[in-house]
């Protein structure tokens, strides 16, 4: 079986085989940067046989992450030759690795997966730069302490890296699928908002949504009238509103690109966008992968044949026209080839 096959065939058994096939395209065009994994003493005294069928695999797939323990490398590198696995116990030395080698991603592989606060599930995603404080009072001792490493080294790391917590159980879902397993840290986007299209950005905006949403945009999308334009970090994401007659704005468009969606940069979007337009409508097909997403964070749905509309923020008396508007709206996408 050729080895991109092996992780998408994985994958598949839990619903991920697109995501599953973008990251692998995405990582293997970064071999060199693609991530460190940081093993802990103890999953690597407790679960190095877990460890090494993982770090198999990736050889496998053709990736090279760097490899990193606090104590004797030899044991686990006798056991994947092909891997760089060196010892580092000083995180300063693990910051200066990862800004050598550009890492996109940092791992730290320990026994649980994920960041728990105590008597709660555990974090999925922290933005360092805001939620830093709020999380760690909440973490056990030993937790909290991680967290603190974490941000010591994103600090010290000049680009930007997101850091993960996960098991070597979970590793395989973290690196490859958008909702990950365990707990991602990052540093907040930075979301720019405009009142029409900025010189040049029509383009960036149309290899964005042709890309997330795999067709192409209606010739006359960028000609149509526009309220407002959110663009987060260099076009990794980005939202466009358009006025109504209702007590709303109607959300055109909301694209993100594939890796930006496991970075959480999805989520800042949305924040600055939901504060700016407290009564919002859109809508989505219904075999959107977004859409359940969509659902978990509106007031209110209607379900159509070739739509789901979605509202925030909508007096009941406004629900019926502002759906009626949803519907009436032209698709903005041509059909695939």
């Amino acid at each position: 079986m050729h080895p991109r096959d092996l992780v998408v065939r994985f994958l598949d058994s839990i619903g991920r085989p697109r995501e599953a096939a973008a990251y692998l395209s995405l990582f293997q065009s970064e071999t060199d940067s693609f991530a460190i994994i940081a093993v802990s003493d103890e999953v690597l005294r407790d679960e190095a046989g877990a460890l090494v069928v993982d770090l198999q695999f990736l050889v496998r797939l053709g990736l090279s992450p760097a490899i990193t323990v606090r104590s004797d490398p030899q044991q686990l590198q006798a056991q994947v030759p092909q891997l760089n696995v060196q010892r580092i116990d000083d995180d300063s030395a693990l910051a200066d690795l990862a800004a050598t080698r550009r890492s996109k991603k940092l791992v730290f592989l320990e026994p649980r997966s994920g960041l728990q606060p105590r008597g709660r599930p555990v974090t999925s995603l922290v933005n360092i730069t805001t939620e830093y404080d709020v999380v760690r009072h909440d973490l056990p001792a030993e937790q909290a302490r991680l967290l603190d490493r974490i941000r010591d080294i994103m600090t010290a790391v000049p680009h930007n890296m997101t850091v993960a917590v996960t098991s070597p159980l979970d590793l395989l879902r973290e690196l490859f699928t958008v909702r990950g397993a365990g707990t991602l840290i990052r540093r907040g986007a930075t979301v720019h908002r405009f009142n029409h299209y900025a010189e040049g950005a029509a383009e960036l905006l149309r290899g964005l949504m042709e890309t997330a949403f795999d067709r192409p945009l209606c010739a006359d999308f960028f000609a149509r009238p526009v309220q407002s334009v959110y663009v987060a970090d260099g076009y990794r994401g980005a939202a466009i509103t358009t006025a109504t007659d209702l007590h709303c704005s109607y959300l055109s468009k909301f694209a993100v690109d594939q890796r930006a969606r496991g970075e959480g940069i999805g989520r800042d979007l949305w924040t600055v966008l939901t504060a700016d337009h407290p009564q919002l409508l859109w809508r989505s097909r219904p075999d959107n992968p977004i859409t359940p997403w969509y659902s978990d964070n509106c007031d209110g749905l209607v379900r159509h044949a070739n739509w789901h509309i979605f509202w925030r923020g909508l007096a009941a008396g406004d629900i019926a026209a502002a759906v009626d508007h949803a519907a009436a709206q032209p698709v903005d996408f041509e059909p695939k080839a």
